[in-house]
């Protein structure tokens, strides 16, 4: 359930392209954000790092960052030193405009992006066929399960389960279907522990360019031990 939830706030991430020129710009655009001070940071290494920072004025403040790896993971921060108040996104080396309300981080929009156009409508997609449905059916067995009524609770457990292998199965259709985009190689870099171990060698041997969501997968595939890795479906 962990991973679901994560999926869900995942929908602000943004899986890009590359780009010749040295450095690309983000724009950001926010109301209620008045001389607020922002931070754009990247993972390097598993490790965060901030890269630019700007005070926002009149709703408006500008980031640059060096052109990198396109599916290098960006992150703006309102506190260095704390977690909460984080939009994380994937760069496109292009200039983006990112825009919404200083409150309301997980509303943020993105424009400036093809592949961001993708992962929304795949994003809106899984929440309508199944995500809402999930999290229903989790606080309809947690009130089953508070009012001791086991039964109810095996019932709402068995659909769950088939709905989770429906998701699952949906998730690697999609990889399949998508094999030269970076949102695949995320989706199954984010996915690989819920496939079979099979699934995911036949998924990573159909991607079709590199990046370090792939190679975090063929890393999982030559580390892998069937006793520390669970499998939720076959496919």
């Amino acid at each position: 359930m962990k991973k679901i939830i994560f999926t869900i706030i995942a929908a602000t991430l943004v899986l890009c392209g590359c780009s010749k020129s040295k450095q690309f710009k983000v724009a950001l655009s926010l109301d209620n954000a008045e001389n607020k001070s922002v931070y754009l940071c990247k993972t390097v290494d598993g490790e965060m790092l901030c890269i630019d920072s700007a005070v926002i004025e009149n709703k408006q403040a500008v980031f640059y960052a060096d052109v990198d790896d396109p599916q290098m993971l960006y992150t703006i921060k309102y506190n260095l030193n704390d977690n909460c108040g984080v939009f994380t996104f994937f760069s496109e080396n292009n200039d983006m405009t990112i825009s919404g309300d200083f409150n309301s981080m997980q509303l943020w929009k993105i424009s400036g992006c093809r592949t961001m156009e993708e992962l929304v409508a795949h994003h809106e997609k899984c929440m309508e066929l199944y995500e809402n449905k999930m999290l229903d059916l989790y606080a309809n067995m947690e009130n089953a399960y508070m009012a001791n009524d086991t039964v109810q609770a095996a019932e709402i457990d068995t659909v769950l389960k088939s709905l989770m292998k429906d998701y699952y199965n949906y998730q690697a259709e999609f990889i399949r279907s998508h094999s030269d985009s970076y949102l695949a190689h995320y989706l199954l870099d984010s996915f690989k522990q819920d496939f079979d171990i099979e699934v995911v060698k036949e998924l990573a041997a159909g991607l079709t360019n590199e990046s370090v969501f792939r190679n975090n997968v063929k890393k999982y595939i030559e580390e892998y031990q069937p006793g520390r890795a669970p499998s939720c479906c076959g496919m």
